[in-house]
């Protein structure tokens, strides 16, 4: 079952459960500001985009392309280019990218949009 639909008004959970997933979903979209996992949940190889869709599912909003690719790019080893491109019909073909095996972006990649650092 979809988090969102668990946690929507009106659905109940046994006991403090609701409480318990909802400070689960915090937690996991909490540790993609500081952490590079997200990462993990691309099949390598992949695109900046890639990347950026697992961020915006996890946390529940939309993402401006340029700035998450300028954040992504200026961790280094966060991502690295593979020097291969993906095409997917029109336009340009998107780099294509493996993870790097840093631990942690800096400057953090935060919801909020601001960057520190």
């Amino acid at each position: 079952m979809p988090t969102e639909e668990a946690l929507a008004p009106g659905f109940v959970l046994s006991f403090d459960h609701g409480r318990i997933l909802a400070d689960a979903v915090e937690e996991a979209r909490s540790r993609l500001e500081y952490a590079t996992v997200a990462a993990g949940f691309c099949r390598e190889p992949f695109t900046i985009s890639d990347l950026r869709r697992v961020y915006e599912v996890i946390w529940g909003t939309a993402l401006d392309p340029s700035n998450f690719r300028r954040k992504v790019r200026r961790t280094a080893g966060f991502v690295e280019p593979t020097g291969e491109r993906r095409t997917a019909g029109a336009g340009r073909p998107a780099s294509l990218h493996r993870f790097g095996g840093a631990t942690e972006p800096y400057p953090p990649l935060l919801r909020s949009g601001d960057v520190l650092g």
